[in-house]
């Protein structure tokens, strides 16, 4: 290929590696190779002109010479007075910044909330933990605190069917007072309670008539019991709402059927005997964090016992039952909360001989104590 200045090319071997260094000696011109000098001057010249000389394809091993030592001692000694002046504005900006920090006023200070909000969605509201606040809790109606029998979720004030009393009898199957009351006579057995039936056709007693069988004394005692724990049955929920005046309750209206006549004409304050968990101070139970809707507290027997005497005198028999009583009530957040108490109540027959729902047996004593 040829030069691009016509100059004849020559292969790489006969260029010495130092010849750039050979021509800038100071050996004689006599003693150079007049062929060789004549190269040198003609690429020296393309160089000058801003012509690339040609690539050897070859490269040296030793760093190419690109300037004068005039040229290298000026480079070395400017780069200690830049290392300088890096240092120093390092030094300056350092300290100024510390200044600032310590001087600033304290609205000026960075706020580590203020990126908070931009990881919110787009078009919604941060959330402020300040804001969410329990709302109240309010029962939808029929929701109880505790396990309540289909036949007492409505007021059983007027009494209950022949069908609602075959359910009363099974709830209580297997307690304390169903258990006790086996030392009557069992319909089971062929006996029955039915007043129409005491009497045979031919005007003689009727045997298999008890006053109360197992059934129905069961029956009728459970149906009471029920009355006094739970105020929905009973009719008489209003009285736990704040502001209500327990002390106005006659018992007699409110549970008619219920207490003999010897009670009702006590003349004793009604709530030293009337055993309902009313809030008789009237004050929300000296509480803040009930639900502000529907009954309060719901009482469920955990345990009781129950004492059948024989009366001679009256051919009767007086029972007396004892329970402990846990009450449970929702607070205004939905949770729960729960008081114990005891109740006691003495059961008699009817002295009177009156008849009505629930009649035959009637509460001659009672009382219900909280905390117990």
């Amino acid at each position: 290929m040829a030069d691009p200045k016509g100059s004849p090319e020559i292969p790489d071997e006969a260029v010495p590696e130092n010849a750039s260094e050979t021509a800038g000696s100071d050996q004689p011109t006599s003693a150079r190779d007049p062929e060789l000098e004549a190269l040198l001057r003609s690429r020296s010249a393309d160089s000058d002109e801003g012509i690339p000389a040609k690539k050897t394809g070859r490269r040296s091993s030793k760093p190419t010479k690109t300037g004068t030592s005039l040229d290298r001692k000026s480079k070395r000694s400017k780069l200690p007075l830049v290392a300088i002046i890096v240092a120093a504005a390092v030094v300056i900006g350092g300290g100024g910044f510390a200044a600032w920090m310590n001087f600033a006023p304290e609205h000026s200070q960075i706020d580590p909330n203020r990126n908070k909000d931009r990881t919110q969605k787009a078009g919604t509201k941060p959330v402020d933990p300040s804001d969410e606040v329990d709302a109240p809790f309010n029962k939808p109606d029929g929701v109880f605190p505790v396990k309540v029998p289909d036949w007492a979720q409505e007021s059983g004030v007027q009494g209950v069917t022949p069908a609602e009393r075959e359910k009363i009898e099974s709830s209580f199957y297997g307690t304390d007072l169903s258990t006790s009351a086996s030392i009557l006579p069992s319909e089971a057995a062929g006996f029955t309670s039915d007043d129409s039936k005491s009497d045979n056709e031919d005007g003689t007693l009727n045997e298999l008539y008890s006053y109360w069988t197992q059934e129905s004394f069961t029956t009728d005692s459970g149906e009471i019991i029920e009355k006094f724990l739970n105020p929905r049955f009973g009719n008489w929920e209003q009285y736990q709402k704040p502001g209500a005046n327990p002390e106005s309750i006659d018992p007699a209206k409110q549970f008619p059927n219920t207490f003999t006549n010897d009670m009702l004409k006590s003349g004793e304050p009604v709530r030293s005997w009337l055993p309902i968990y009313a809030d008789w101070n009237s004050n929300n139970y000296g509480r803040s964090d009930l639900s502000a809707t529907g009954a309060r507290w719901y009482g469920e027997i955990t345990d009781s016992t129950s004492n059948f005497v024989y009366d001679d005198e009256t051919s009767q028999y007086t029972v007396d039952f004892k329970a402990n009583v846990k009450f449970t009530a929702y607070t205004h957040d939905g949770d729960k909360v729960s008081e114990k108490g005891v109740l006691s109540l003495e059961f008699v027959a009817n002295p009177d001989g009156e008849r009505g729902p629930g009649g035959k047996v009637l509460v001659n004593r009672s009382s219900l104590t909280i905390g117990g």
